[in-house]
């Protein structure tokens, strides 16, 4: 699978998915500091499947283009991007 993986989500996660054969892009890598709506142009202009914590990306895509294919988040009980803040999250390394 495509997939994108915002900054708030684990580098652990990242090296997982693509030690199984998945073919992962991390913002952190390619974009760190972007704003959730160039995330999410992105994701749709590559064709990804967006994974985040980012609750935040729920209420784009309400207000957004309802045709949008970019749909996929997934949440953790505390929301890890408002703890860190978006950049810092970037600090962790993928090996």
């Amino acid at each position: 699978m495509r997939w994108l993986l915002d900054e708030c989500v684990s580098a652990e996660l990242v090296v997982l998915l693509r030690s199984v054969g998945h073919d992962v892009v991390y913002v952190c890598e390619v974009a760190a500091g972007s704003t959730d709506a160039e995330v999410i142009a992105y994701a749709q202009s590559e064709r990804r499947i967006l994974l985040t914590e980012d609750k935040d990306f729920g209420n784009l895509f309400i207000a957004g283009d309802s045709r949008s294919r970019a749909r996929a988040s997934a949440h953790r009980p505390r929301n890890a991007c408002a703890e860190m803040g978006s950049a810092e999250g970037c600090d962790r390394s993928v090996r």
